[in-house]
């Protein structure tokens, strides 16, 4: 009896103790005269986050009312919220070393040694992979890769004909599409997913974003209690060799085939949108298109794609306008630094979520033209290197940008090259916005005309 009065005694200290250490912590921002909204005992600003619609939307909200510096609570976890460019360019950048790894959940942290991928490696195993993987997307290889890009996009333009200026959805053709580009060029498989409409992978692929990691339950679990995993470091040998891991290959081959199917269609999809809102807009591109385009051009190549400098710039305000994603481009601090006279002690766990719709939508930024206007000639003007986030900044920036890029300004040359895009009936209904972890449309609804050429 004695026995268990003691041991429950203790548990009562330490759930007071662990009560207590709590609501402390929720202090962090206030002993920094940092402002923001009051977090929820224990779940900080989770339940806020778990149940609005458009996470992205919330912390623009939550920016316009606190400033371009605040502070919210991922369970007790600190996060610093910043649409201040200059505070975000030390961050990405000039103080890179002390915030090299992303903000993960916590239960990711349970997997030992060679077990992450690029996007979620930390320190040295990022720095490992990265240096593997860089090549992969030199010039010289995309250039390599042009003739297989060129086949997909082939085949999209096939199924495109068949519409024959009826109302559709073109959404579907991009994924299709860009999942045999990433199929063809990163894995060597002739997958012809646009013509084979049940095809696994594609299917297993998109099953995969109708997903949000982050509610999933054992995920919320252990983003509130993170104590309850078990933080295992695995500082094996292994990992300093230059090679990627078995692990690492499987991991790494499943991230490219989601990233740079997704992402990319996505991207498309918003150019489209653009393009079928904006007709001044793309009567300029179909000139610099037919400016460039001769009868001796059979397949666009990486240099006829390189200097279309209003295409260049059309794009970049697609991705700044709909950005795909708002929590891909996190930083965890690891060291003790000073930001802008933020002081980060090494022990605080914070993370850095950039604000991006805040500073994409920032006139002081983006002006004088009306940020949200859709105007591709405002790139023209210098801005600041922190201005445009759509593909990250500093040394982990995305690694397949130029791949993507090139990938997207190939299809959208030789759709505008022989067709005018519409809006169709549906257009506006299919723009319903959906948010998980990236920023997807429903359905792009266009009808496209031939052009007399």
């Amino acid at each position: 009896m004695f026995i268990a009065i003691i041991l429950l005694a203790i548990l009562i200290c330490l759930i007071t103790i662990y009560l207590y250490k709590i609501k402390s912590s929720y202090d962090y921002f206030v002993r920094r005269n940092i402002p923001g909204p009051s977090p929820q005992f224990f779940f900080g600003h989770y339940l806020t986050l778990w149940n609005v619609p458009f996470y992205s939307r919330q912390i623009q909200k939550w920016t316009q009312q606190y400033g371009n510096i605040y502070g919210i609570f991922e369970g007790m976890r600190p996060v610093y919220v910043v649409s201040d460019v200059d505070f975000l360019q030390e961050v990405f950048v000039k103080q890179f070393s002390s915030f090299h790894s992303r903000r993960r959940p916590f239960i990711t942290r349970n997997f030992k040694g060679n077990r992450g991928h690029l996007f979620s490696a930390q320190a040295d195993q990022w720095r490992r992979q990265r240096h593997v993987i860089n090549p992969t997307f030199s010039a010289a290889k995309l250039k390599m890769m042009t003739p297989l890009i060129n086949q997909c996009i082939e085949s999209f333009m096939n199924k495109v004909n068949e519409m024959n200026g009826a109302e559709f959805n073109i959404y579907t053709l991009y994924k299709r599409m860009t999942m045999d580009v990433i199929c063809r060029c990163a894995f060597g498989i002739d997958t012809d997913m646009q013509n084979d409409i049940d095809n696994i992978y594609m299917k297993k692929s998109i099953a995969c974003f109708e997903i949000d990691i982050e509610k999933l339950f054992i995920v919320k679990l252990s983003n509130v209690m993170p104590f309850l995993i078990p933080l295992l470091n695995d500082t094996s040998e292994a990992l300093s060799s230059k090679k990627l891991h078995y692990n690492e290959v499987v991991l790494n081959t499943f991230l490219f085939m989601l990233a740079g199917f997704e992402t990319t269609s996505n991207a498309l999809a918003f150019a489209t949108s653009a393009l079928a809102t904006t007709p001044h807009v793309q009567n300029k591109l179909q000139m610099e298109i037919d400016e460039i385009w001769n009868d001796d051009i059979n397949n666009l190549d990486y240099d006829i794609i390189a200097n279309m400098t209003y295409l260049d710039m059309f794009v970049k305000e697609v991705l700044r306008m709909y950005g795909i994603s708002t929590q891909a481009i996190t930083r965890e601090s690891n060291a003790s630094v000073n930001v802008c006279g933020h002081q980060i002690e090494k022990g605080d766990g914070c993370v850095i979520l950039p604000d991006v719709y805040s500073i994409h939508y920032d006139t002081d930024i983006w002006g004088p033209q009306d940020p949200k206007l859709f105007d591709p000639e405002r790139h023209s003007v210098k801005r600041h290197p922190l201005a445009y986030l759509a593909f990250g900044m500093g040394p982990r920036n995305c690694v397949g940008m130029r791949f993507a890029l090139m990938e997207l300004k190939m299809c959208l040359v030789r759709l505008l090259r022989s067709h005018t895009v519409h809006p169709g009936e549906k257009f506006q209904e299919g723009m319903t916005l959906m948010e998980k972890f990236v920023i997807t449309p429903e359905a792009i609804n266009i009808r496209l005309e031939n052009r007399q050429l």
